[in-house]
């Protein structure tokens, strides 16, 4: 840990900075009130070349290409994930979900203005362990910041297989991680999220591994490393040299040590896919 440690306060802050601002949007995004800026959060996500435009076009590119598709958005707060999928892959239909029904209709013309879309969507307000389609309806699914707000997450993944059609892939991200270090991750757990759960909000932090069991009944799990991560590492530590490089050149070669640097570098180095 004192290696990873080391090399964290090393990184520069320029894309990280970005990445943790556009994360502060989002938090706005899954917690909006009445005073939240619309506009401002969707200029700091969507601006190009940002993160959060490149992975949420990357994600769009590896899951969205080839015939038209049921498409379902799982706690998609302003819906601005499923609009801007829709402007690179028009072809698929769009069911959009979020609890926060009042929030979602007072923003969602914003986002369809925002992103020049007047095509019409399903918008439907359920609890995910009690989705209302019937079994194999969808051919993917995908949730952006909710799982670890899940009341019952076992129940909510048992619910998403049974809608999602043979083949069907399951794509979940930016969802917070506890290290794999048994003593930080029980003091992560139990200060997750402090402030939102005064404000009444279900919060959970887990474990890679946790979230992997989520999982269970599909017949393919993975839990992938988003580029962008790597990207940030390779670009800040070019220029580096001795025991910085070398210290880096160790964390990179055991897989174990690399995790956990990501988790404590950037909390959401993490996408995962699971697989009907």
């Amino acid at each position: 840990m004192r290696m990873i440690r080391k090399i964290r306060g090393a990184c520069t802050k320029t894309s990280v900075e970005s990445e943790r601002i556009a994360g502060n949007a989002q938090t706005l995004f899954g917690h909006a009130g009445a005073e939240t800026d619309a506009l401002g959060s969707l200029r700091s996500m969507y601006q190009q070349g940002s993160s959060r435009e490149l992975r949420a076009r990357m994600l769009a590119n590896d899951f969205l290409s080839g015939a038209p598709m049921d498409i379902l958005e799982i706690g998609a707060g302003f819906g601005d994930l499923s609009v801007y999928f829709s402007t690179l892959y028009p072809q698929h239909r769009y069911v959009i979900n979020d609890l926060a029904e009042a929030k979602f209709e007072r923003y969602f013309d914003i986002v369809k203005e925002y992103f020049k879309v007047t095509r019409e969507f399903q918008c439907i307000p359920f609890a995910v362990e009690s989705i209302p389609f019937p079994n194999d309806s969808f051919d993917r699914i995908f949730i952006r910041a909710a799982v670890h707000h899940f009341d019952e997450p076992d129940r909510a993944f048992s619910e998403m297989r049974r809608v999602l059609r043979s083949g069907g892939k399951l794509v979940f991200f930016q969802d917070p991680i506890a290290l794999d270090i048994p003593i930080v991750s029980r003091i992560q757990k139990f200060f997750a999220g402090s402030e939102e759960k005064a404000m009444g909000f279900n919060e959970h932090v887990y474990q890679v591994a946790e979230y992997m069991s989520f999982g269970c009944s599909f017949s393919d799990r993975q839990c992938k490393t988003d580029p962008f991560f790597l990207r940030e590492i390779d670009k800040q530590s070019k220029n580096w040299s001795g025991v910085k490089r070398r210290v880096l050149a160790v964390i990179r070669s055991h897989p174990y040590l690399f995790r956990q640097f990501l988790i404590r570098q950037y909390g959401i180095p993490f996408y995962f896919v699971f697989t009907k």
